[in-house]
């Protein structure tokens, strides 16, 4: 059996987005806010493009690699 000492276990809170539609009803909506020095260590940088893959209560974030090729072929590396 594989070794997991790369596994890591965050545990946050799923709040509610409230918003006004256009018809003057409310909406509620759950929202999951991911932030922190963790992503970072995890591999993920501020700019990255993601793919979150939803199944029955679980997702999965992976990198968009296709996104990140693009991006590079397209404006790679600018300095400003």
């Amino acid at each position: 059996m594989e070794e997991t000492k790369d596994i890591k276990v965050r545990k946050i809170q799923v709040y509610t987005l409230s918003s006004l539609r256009r018809t003057g009803i409310y909406s509620t909506d759950p929202q999951i806010r991911l932030c922190g020095k963790w992503l970072k260590k995890a591999g993920f940088e501020a700019g990255d493009h993601i793919k979150i893959i939803t199944t029955n209560k679980c997702l999965v974030i992976v990198p968009d690699e296709k996104k990140r090729v693009c991006q590079n072929e397209v404006n790679p590396k600018v300095r400003r």
